[in-house]
């Protein structure tokens, strides 16, 4: 498990408004039996603010990030990774940044 990989929502009722889940968490806390994620909605189903809601596409459907709801849950939750956001790392700190700072 590695921060900012992507995966399949856990909750198979939620996957139709919310197909994937990304891991924040730093990896130095990797050791911990849960791991911070927060939803990737789809696209079409929100009103977004570009910083606060940066976009992506994964596995060809748009969606976009809600940090606003972020939860933590246990790892073992979480299936196989699909795909990882790590390039998006600034999109996606500046949006964590906005949330919880302000700035």
């Amino acid at each position: 498990m590695a921060q900012y990989d992507v995966y399949e929502h856990p909750g198979e009722r939620l996957r139709a408004e919310y197909p994937f889940v990304i891991d924040l968490q730093a990896d130095l806390l990797s050791s911990l039996d849960t791991r911070v994620i927060a939803p990737l909605r789809r696209a079409e189903l929100v009103p977004t603010i570009r910083r606060l809601n940066p976009g992506f596409t994964i596995n060809g459907i748009g969606v976009v990030l809600v940090p606003t709801e972020i939860v933590a849950i246990r790892r073992s939750l979480l299936g196989p990774p699909i795909a990882s956001l790590a390039k998006e790392h600034f999109a996606i700190t500046a949006a964590l940044d906005l949330m919880l700072a302000g700035i």
